[in-house]
């Protein structure tokens, strides 16, 4: 995950995330473990919120320039269960790519 850390925030009880300009690395604290699960990337500098029920996200808008498209994804992310099962296995930490329609694999 390229770039300084923006900002910290939480995303449901269990998720956080710590975002850079134009990336989020996602932890896990649901059993106490802090551990990371995955980088979601963005294509462009976006700004992050994180809330009980979604992590929402706002990308400049793709054909006009004075607007943003606000997206909200579900907490945890569809993915997460497999995020999850790989976080253990000291392999390197997983990047999707979020955009307008949400992840991206």
């Amino acid at each position: 995950m390229a770039g300084e850390a923006k900002s910290t925030f939480w995303a449901s009880e269990a998720f956080g995330g710590v975002a850079t300009e134009n990336a989020v690395l996602w932890f896990d604290d649901h059993e106490g473990r802090f551990v990371p699960l995955v980088v979601t990337q963005v294509p462009t500098t976006g700004l992050y919120f994180g809330g009980p029920n979604h992590f929402w996200y706002a990308l400049p808008h793709a054909k006009e320039e004075n607007k943003c498209t606000l997206i909200g994804l579900p907490m945890p992310f569809n993915s997460f269960a497999e995020f999850q099962k790989s976080s253990g296995s000291n392999r390197p930490v997983r990047t999707v790519q979020i955009d307008s329609r949400g992840l991206s694999k």
